[in-house]
């Protein structure tokens, strides 16, 4: 994720421009598969702030370490990495398992599976 510089060590602006922008990018694909989850789904009591909660708590995770980067903190900058990817982790887990529910739930109208010859 991070590229090094000669001397082994990237300067410290690019690291965290790098860091931002890789968990942006996460972040950024998160939050549209939560729409997508959210409208494909029925309305259910909490959804939705179950949902956005964590994805706050993704971007807070994110932003902690963009700052440990900034400040040049490794130790803190690969804690805060760990937790970022916990949480990822944890979102995607409860994206899938809605979706692989509503996928069971609903079946496709005039779908018929082609038969072998």
């Amino acid at each position: 994720m991070l590229t090094l510089g000669q001397d082994g060590m990237a300067p410290l602006r690019r690291v965290a421009l790098e860091v931002r922008d890789a968990t942006n990018a996460i972040i950024a694909e998160t939050e549209a598969m939560s729409r997508a989850v959210l409208k494909a789904g029925r309305e259910e009591p909490g959804a939705e702030t179950f949902l956005w909660v964590r994805v706050t708590r993704l971007a807070l995770a994110a932003d902690q370490a963009v700052m440990a980067a900034y400040n040049r903190d490794v130790h803190e900058l690969c804690t805060r990495l760990r937790h970022f990817d916990t949480l990822t982790s944890a979102i995607w887990t409860v994206q899938h398992d809605v979706h692989r529910r509503l996928a069971n739930v609903v079946a496709p109208t005039g779908f018929e599976p082609a038969l072998p010859p």
